[in-house]
């Protein structure tokens, strides 16, 4: 096999975005030591919030003409990009238009979580210069995570990301919560990662290959019968392994302390990136590789359960909260459930369970839901966490419901934008979660059996008005608990302002995000 320097350079350059943060991140690692003061600190984060800044513009800039997620695709634009090909000719790396819209996700909860971090960081006495360094490398293990289609670069991405989310929510050491957060998270997920590694392992054994394409390609010529049951179980393990990784129930148990545990914007990354990347992983795996009708029967009806339970259990149990950061954790497991609609109305799809004629429809509409439905998660859930951030003064965590009380007298506007938060995660109309939910409701009443899931999701959505509409009540209808100053700073009010314009941004002219997400389907070339 000759070394063909050029396609390697090639690659090399489609991954500029991936190699810049990784040299952002190298450079904050070595300035770390010199970095002791409140000032130095500040720079560090505005830094690191501007080396991400620069990565979205050159994602957009490098594919906006070759990758067709801006327009159709032409011989120019062939709609995906293969990285990384050896002598097999299957790519480890893929940048489609799914890819860029979910890496620019990912960049941009990075961001806000910099943002809502730099005066809370302070606060807390964990502001070390390392911090900052340890999200970047999350960011690009997600970045890579996004776009790998081979298990070896599945795994090293995953691993990538897991590793320093491990530090992230361990950051503050001299706190109880935050140490025994970080260990389950570690231990549950080391756990999760070996039984997906496992997995892998068994569909290799089956197949021969760890690629996907190589996976697709194998299914479709047929396996013998030892094969099938090894292909069983490795599907049984990578759903239970990406169960745990995106909190689906029963896999969530590590979810609630690991979010209150963590630094606050530690856990508004955790609620967007992490579990943006995680759905990712989880599309790829099985919408690429275990496309075949058999084994796309196997993992459908797996995730369907995984759906209803989720979004049942998260709803019910975050009525039971007082912490607000636990509430939103319990309320992202339940928006799992709810994008795992999508999954699974691609899957039923595939299984062949939709006549031909809405098959091609209903996976391409299954799959852009979910994409849809993380745009929209993203923006709202990190702008509801940036105002838990901005509560955090000296002596009061502002993690409390009650401590949400009289926030309309004292900051109408701050009360108002949280209100607006509230109202999309519960998805009201006019709100970023109303077109996420429409469109994951679409998917799954095309048919394939599962409609079903849209009449459960609809009364859950029904239960979580209730604990939302309680913070609404504590900020318009009482009085206020103390009488300290919000701790409002500038890159905090950013933050806000940013996750806002979003979230109504997508919910009162959703066309442009339509139109960027309908382009993302090119998961399946």
């Amino acid at each position: 096999m000759t070394f063909d320097t050029a396609s390697y350079v090639r690659d090399l350059y489609w991954l500029i975005p991936e190699l810049w943060l990784t040299l952002v991140g190298f450079a904050l690692l070595a300035a770390s030591p010199y970095i002791r003061d409140g000032a130095g600190r500040r720079i560090a984060a505005w830094a690191s919030a501007a080396g991400q800044a620069v990565a979205l513009v050159l994602l957009f800039a490098l594919y906006a003409g070759v990758s067709g997620v801006f327009g159709p695709a032409t011989p120019e634009a062939p709609g995906a990009i293969y990285a990384m090909q050896f002598a097999h000719g299957r790519p480890l790396l893929l940048i489609d238009g799914f890819a860029i819209v979910l890496k620019a996700v990912v960049l941009v909860a990075g961001i806000l979580a910099t943002l809502m971090g730099i005066r809370l960081l302070e606060t807390e006495r964990i502001g070390r210069g390392e911090f900052h360094a340890v999200l970047v490398f999350a960011v690009v293990g997600a970045m890579f995570l996004i776009s790998s289609t081979d298990f070896i670069t599945i795994f090293v991405g995953l691993e990538t990301m897991s590793l320093s989310v491990y530090l992230l929510v361990g950051w503050a050491k001299d706190s109880r919560k935050s140490n025994e957060a970080a260990l389950k998270y570690f231990l549950l997920g080391a756990f999760a990662g070996g039984l997906l590694l496992y997995g892998m392992s068994l569909a290799y054994g089956a197949t021969g290959t760890t690629n996907l394409f190589g996976l697709q390609q194998a299914l479709a010529a047929g396996t013998p019968e030892s094969g099938r049951w090894l292909l069983t179980l490795a599907i049984l393990f990578m759903v239970v392994g990406c169960g745990f990784k995106i909190a689906a129930v029963p896999f969530h148990v590590w979810t609630p302390d690991a979010y209150e545990g963590a630094p606050t914007l530690v856990t508004s990354f955790m609620a967007t990136a992490v579990k943006t990347a995680a759905f990712a992983m989880a599309l790829r795996i099985f919408l690429l590789g275990f496309d075949a009708p058999a084994q796309a029967a196997q993992w459908t009806w797996l995730f369907g359960i995984l759906a209803a339970l989720s979004m049942t259990v998260g709803n019910v149990i975050a009525v039971l909260q007082d912490n607000v950061k636990r509430m939103l954790a319990y309320s992202s497991i339940a928006h799992v459930g709810y994008a795992l609609m999508g999954l699974v109305a691609a899957g039923a799809a595939l299984a062949g369970w939709i006549p031909e004629p809405q098959r091609s429809l209903a996976i391409e509409l299954g799959q852009s839901s979910v994409v849809l439905y993380m745009v929209a998660y993203a923006f709202t859930a990190a702008g509801a966490f940036a105002v838990v951030i901005l509560l955090r003064r000296e002596g009061i965590e502002g993690d409390r419901i009650d401590d949400f009380s009289g926030m309309a007298r004292r900051a109408p506007g701050t009360a108002a934008v949280m209100l607006v938060f509230l109202l999309s995660l519960a998805g009201i109309p006019a709100t970023a979660g109303f077109i996420g939910k429409w469109w994951l409701f679409a998917s799954v009443l095309q048919g394939g059996g599962y409609r079903w899931l849209a009449v459960l999701a609809a009364l859950n959505t029904a239960v979580s008005l209730y604990y939302y509409l309680r913070v609404a009540v504590r900020m318009y209808m009482e009085i206020p608990a103390d009488e300290l100053p919000y701790a409002v700073t500038p890159s905090l009010t950013a933050a806000v302002a940013l996750a806002a314009i979003g979230t109504l941004a997508i919910g009162l002219w959703p066309e442009p995000v339509l139109r960027l997400v309908s382009g993302t389907a090119q998961l399946l070339p």
